[in-house]
């Protein structure tokens, strides 16, 4: 089909490219990701099956997971068909987090479930305490500060059950879709995987920035318990440098300007003042930005 002299997929992409080439959605993907978009195809069940892990008593260690996700068919990088949408349970604003979970029916529940804890009285306070450890986030683009807030989201039971790895088989980013104006998560693999091979995604990816791998344990004590002691705590401020590297000095007007006109009448140049002409000047304490 073609509207306004443009097929479906370009009208997508005059709309969406930006955003998927910034998240690094290859392209081969694209035209499939359209189209379970368009379907409200959720298929993620045909390729993966999620497995609950138990451990023996002293076998499990710090950072192991709950739950494995695991490919039910090879995967390839050459098969347009191998992105998956994951939908998200969850979407607040820190301001409205505890509106939602009461007022909500059945999400403080949900919530209780995927991050295992009880579901009684204090469930509401508990999901509040122990949400950051599924919460994902992105910022829409604004004009304005508040326009620019971050908006935090939980995936379902499936996107919240890929576990990490410093080393992941596949990738998992948000995507806005301009056609219903909701978000959803997209998975894809990152290298070929064989049925049976473990799906994981790095919880922190790029977000330590190349600033070495004690930031990395760090953006990772959430999930990973690590020691940091010997970093101390003490804050260390910069120095005036610091402040001062991106700040454009600013001048006051001159306090004892001269400015010559021309008098026709005379022939004659007369300096004119701040004085004689009080109008003509900003007092010489005004400061005026740009």
């Amino acid at each position: 089909m073609v509207s306004n002299g443009k097929t479906p997929l370009a009208s997508f992409l005059a709309q969406h490219k930006t955003q998927l080439e910034g998240t690094g959605v290859p392209q081969i993907y694209w035209p499939t990701l359209l189209n379970k978009l368009e379907r409200q195809q959720f298929d993620a069940g045909k390729a993966f099956s999620i497995l609950q892990v138990e451990y023996e008593e002293g076998e499990r260690e710090g950072g192991d997971p709950d739950f494995v996700v695991e490919t039910t068919m090879n995967l390839t990088l050459e098969e347009p068909e191998h992105i998956y949408l994951v939908d998200h349970a969850w979407t607040f604003q820190a301001a409205t987090a505890r509106q939602q979970l009461v007022n909500t029916p059945g999400l403080s529940s949900r919530m209780a479930e995927l991050m295992d804890i009880e579901d009684d009285a204090e469930v509401v306070e508990e999901v509040l305490k122990e949400r950051w450890r599924l919460a994902q986030t992105y910022s829409l683009g604004g004009a304005t500060a508040e326009e620019r807030q971050p908006v935090w989201y939980v995936m379902d039971e499936f996107g919240s059950r890929i576990p990490h790895s410093s080393t992941p088989s596949c990738r998992l980013v948000p995507f806005l879709w301009s056609g219903d104006g909701l978000a959803y998560s997209l998975l894809f693999p990152i290298e070929p995987m064989d049925a049976g091979s473990r799906v994981t995604r790095d919880f922190i990816e790029g977000l330590e920035r190349g600033r070495g791998q004690e930031i990395r344990k760090a953006l990772l004590l959430p999930w990973i318990h690590s020691d940091l002691k010997e970093h101390g705590s003490a804050q260390v401020e910069p120095g005036k440098e610091f402040f001062l590297a991106a700040r454009t000095m600013e001048t006051l007007p001159d306090p004892n300007p001269v400015t010559r006109v021309s008098d026709t009448s005379r022939g004659s140049v007369d300096p004119i003042t701040p004085q004689s002409k009080t109008n003509s000047l900003l007092p010489p304490d005004a400061l005026v930005c740009f």
